[in-house]
């Protein structure tokens, strides 16, 4: 079984980060299910116009 990834993962402690102006794609063939992956220690994240397609686009932990 694989794991699953994201384009855009962010972990840990990590703040003030602006993801933007990207294309994050998924062909299915990998094992990318999110485009950008916010863990819960994180905070004040902002994406915004960035293409996705073929994934989940941002996913935050709870």
């Amino acid at each position: 079984m694989k794991e699953e990834s994201s384009g855009f993962h962010i972990g840990g402690e990590t703040h003030d980060i602006v993801i933007t102006n990207n294309t994050i794609r998924s062909f299915g063939k990998g094992n990318q299910s999110t485009a950008i992956f916010i863990g819960k220690g994180s905070s004040n994240i902002t994406a915004s116009d960035n293409k996705i397609t073929g994934s989940k686009e941002v996913v935050r932990e709870k």
